[in-house]
């Protein structure tokens, strides 16, 4: 049956404390001023990390330090100053889980921009930095939603890839405009081309395709995120005996597919059972690769919440 919500995170999922700046705060004693640069340029960067609770009743992120590692990526991509180290930000994701006594959450790492809007390149490069948590139910070993996906009239230029391999709140407007347009035509899912009419991403998912069993995504190289699910994905796949390519995938190739799924931190895998008009694979049922690829991951997760 295909899922029918965009996921969001509404505030009756926070919890009660937030990091900034290396405390430890409730949201009522955090404010932000109107007149900071980013909120008048864009000039943000944010995360996505995902905690999952082990058997042993220890919360812990995925893949924390890599998510850090392309935090920091961003903030040099976009010209910013970051004042933590990916060591520091982890210690801080392990205080917030613990301030907030988290089982299965969602983290929201964000720096901000906060000088003044006066200048366009600001003098001082101020920055702001929180960690905010989010309870989430786990992912593991859930039914895989089955989506309604159109092709987004927004393109996704390789010209500028660069700009899309960081997680910047700037040229998150496009996919705020993207997923708008679906839902007004009722849709829960958007599919990006290039200016050559070649698959990118999801709205916040990287996208594989299935194609006579080989496992397809777009290429490093494509103006996509560089989605740490995803790699872990292609490697899973590879080391479970499947082909899995990284090159570019036309319009036709993607309406032809066998099956289509998506992968991020948030939404873990989803399938895309129509795009537009086209129904993929065997109606609405999520296919066997895609199925694969779920266990793979969920496996995977489980493993590496469960070392000490």
């Amino acid at each position: 049956m295909y899922s029918t919500n965009i996921k969001q995170l509404s505030t009756e999922i926070r919890t009660p404390f937030l990091w900034r700046n290396g405390k430890i705060l409730s949201w009522s004693e955090v404010s932000i001023d109107p007149g900071i640069h980013a909120l008048h340029y864009g000039t943000g960067i944010f995360e996505g990390i995902r905690v999952f609770q082990n058997d042993s009743g220890v919360s812990k992120g995925f893949k924390t330090t890599e998510h850090y590692k392309r935090f920091s990526h961003s903030a040099a991509s976009s010209g910013m100053n970051l004042d933590f180290t990916t060591d520091e930000l982890c210690r801080a994701t392990a205080d917030i889980i613990e301030a907030n006594q988290l089982q299965n959450a969602y983290l929201r790492p964000l720096c901000i921009q906060s000088d003044g809007y006066e200048q366009m390149a600001s003098a001082s490069g101020a920055t702001t930095t929180f960690i905010m948590a989010f309870v989430l139910p786990d992912t593991i070993n859930r039914q895989i939603p089955v989506q309604k996906a159109t092709i987004s009239p927004f393109i996704k230029p390789k010209q500028n890839a660069q700009l899309f391999k960081s997680k910047n709140t700037g040229h998150y407007i496009l996919i705020s405009a993207a997923a708008r347009d679906a839902v007004s035509k009722g849709y829960n899912q958007a599919i990006f081309l290039d200016e050559n009419q070649n698959v990118t991403e999801a709205l916040t998912d990287n996208l594989f395709i299935v194609s006579n069993g080989v496992v397809i995504t777009p290429p490093d190289e494509a103006p996509i995120l560089l989605g740490i699910t995803r790699e872990t994905l292609y490697e899973l796949l590879i080391q479970d005996g499947f082909e899995v390519l990284k090159k570019d995938i036309s319009l036709s190739s993607l309406m032809e597919a066998d099956e289509i799924f998506t992968s991020s931190t948030a939404g873990h895998i989803k399938a895309i059972g129509r795009v537009n008009n086209t129904i993929i694979g065997d109606m609405q049922r999520v296919g066997p690769i895609t199925s694969r690829a779920s266990r793979l991951l969920d496996k995977y997760i489980s493993m590496e919440i469960g070392k000490d």
